[in-house]
């Protein structure tokens, strides 16, 4: 394998571990949509989803549509990604234009700190295993 291949490998392990991590902490505090009838879940993700991609410095919905996510992922659904197509395009488009804004420093910054917790998941799976 090689190492472009190993850091693909990496970072969608490290993408499935911080969905563990975001279920983990939707477990912790109560499982909020465990009420709710899938059909409808689904639906709250959509328009919450659709809601974030236009407003992408909203934490509060990206935390809810995590939340959704992780219902749905504790009932083994999966979420309704072929509705949102469009407006993950335009998520795209709108997280390179507050990229844009950034200037060298905070860019660096940000890389560094995403390959230090990339390294910190490999450590900790390599001593895990």
């Amino acid at each position: 394998m090689s190492d472009d291949e190993k850091l693909n490998t990496d970072i969608r392990s490290y993408s499935r571990s911080q969905a563990l991590d975001r279920t983990e902490d939707y477990l912790r505090r109560g499982r909020g949509f465990a009420a709710v009838a899938s059909d409808e879940l689904k639906e709250r993700w959509v328009q919450t989803y659709r809601r974030w991609c236009t407003d992408v410095r909203n934490w509060q919905l990206q935390k809810t549509a995590n939340d959704l996510e992780s219902e749905l992922a504790l009932r083994r659904e999966q979420v309704p990604i072929e509705r949102v197509i469009t407006e993950m395009q335009a998520l795209a488009e709108a997280l390179k234009q507050e990229l844009k804004r950034l200037d060298r420093d905070q860019i660096r910054r940000m890389g560094d700190h995403m390959l230090s917790e990339l390294e910190e998941f490999r450590r900790r799976s390599r001593s895990q295993h």
